[in-house]
């Protein structure tokens, strides 16, 4: 059995367990899988729910009772930035094989596998380890494997800024775009009600026309609306890696330290455009990274297709089949 372990903290946003949400769907039809956060939100377990996703809500993270409550678990993956080698080697201890999930490139030693599927992320930064790196290893929910079965639309943008938003660029951004000469259809995904109703209190009645809010909605709905837009502004995060799955053009910016190992990749491989957070606000300056995204949509497009070839669920099959039967051996 496996077990997929995440932190669902929202102050981390949901990046982690969407991860893993990924992961279980990979899995589910080769291996006895389930999910298991500490203290998922209600939101998290009415989803879990509805989507017949086998989970476990944990107190606490203790290798001895997570087994007892799963005596056939032999494989564990963690994905957060708060598990330690003192816990991970608490269950490779007891005979369980392990995997991290991480995009932060951090010193992390123990796991019998590190899986970084950051564009900028290559099997040299984890020296000592066994590791499944780049795009070809890519965590990215089967639905936006559309290749642009939709029709786009010129002028269609779809925004967003993940879960937590820390440098608070959705308004500004939002404001630029509003503000261009050239006139958009904007779908802006906010990371909660909250966050949209506030938003939308900050904008003109007329401007509220011109821009859908959307929170909480599902991955396919987030799909589709990619699928018909000319091109998005995200950061350079998990959100990002499934805009170009599903072959959108992007120009991306970096909003935490540990976007920077995308932000790398996703310029150097020549996936997306890359913007400063500081010039998202100026109408002069967004105007400028549209044109240069235009005029490099193709390249992007022929790179996102080279990169992202939708087989990363059947090498991380693969691959962990590989370690079991390995471990088995032993």
């Amino acid at each position: 059995m496996i077990i997929l372990l995440a932190d669902s903290a929202p102050h981390v946003g949901f990046g982690h367990i969407r991860r893993m949400m990924t992961l279980y769907d990979f899995l589910k039809n080769d291996f006895a899988t389930s999910l298991a956060s500490l203290n998922p939100p209600p939101s998290l377990i009415k989803e879990f729910q509805e989507n017949n996703i086998s989970y476990t809500s944990l107190k606490s993270l203790n290798h001895l009772e997570l087994k007892e409550k799963n005596p056939n678990l032999n494989f564990i993956v963690f994905d957060g930035y708060d598990f330690s080698d003192k816990l991970i080697n608490s269950f490779k201890e007891i005979g369980i094989g392990t995997m991290l999930v991480e995009d932060f490139s951090n010193c992390i030693k123990s796991p019998d596998i590190i899986l970084n599927h950051s564009p900028g992320c290559s099997g040299h930064m984890y020296t000592g380890n066994y590791s499944l790196t780049g795009p070809q290893y890519s965590l990215v929910n089967p639905v936006f494997n559309t290749k642009n079965n939709y029709s786009y639309k010129r002028g269609q943008v779809m925004l967003s800024y993940g879960g937590v938003d820390p440098m608070g660029l959705s308004l500004p951004t939002l404001k630029a775009l509003l503000n261009l000469e050239e006139k958009f259809s904007i779908y802006l995904l906010a990371g909660s009600e909250e966050k949209a109703k506030e938003i939308e209190s900050q904008l003109l009645p007329r401007q509220r026309k011109e821009v859908e809010i959307l929170s909480n909605i599902p991955a396919a709905s987030v799909a589709k609306i990619m699928s018909t837009s000319e091109f998005g502004i995200f950061p350079a995060s998990t959100i990002a890696m499934e805009a170009c799955q599903t072959r959108l053009p992007i120009i991306v910016t970096q909003t935490s330290d540990n976007q920077e190992l995308y932000r790398k990749g996703l310029v150097e491989l020549c996936l997306a455009h890359y913007i400063e957070p500081k010039n998202l606000g100026s109408t002069k300056l967004l105007t400028c990274a549209i044109a240069q995204l235009r005029a490099q949509s193709s390249n992007l497009l022929s790179a996102q297709e080279y990169y992202f070839d939708g087989e990363s669920k059947t090498r991380i099959i693969n691959e962990i089949n590989k370690f079991l039967q390995a471990q088995n051996e032993i």
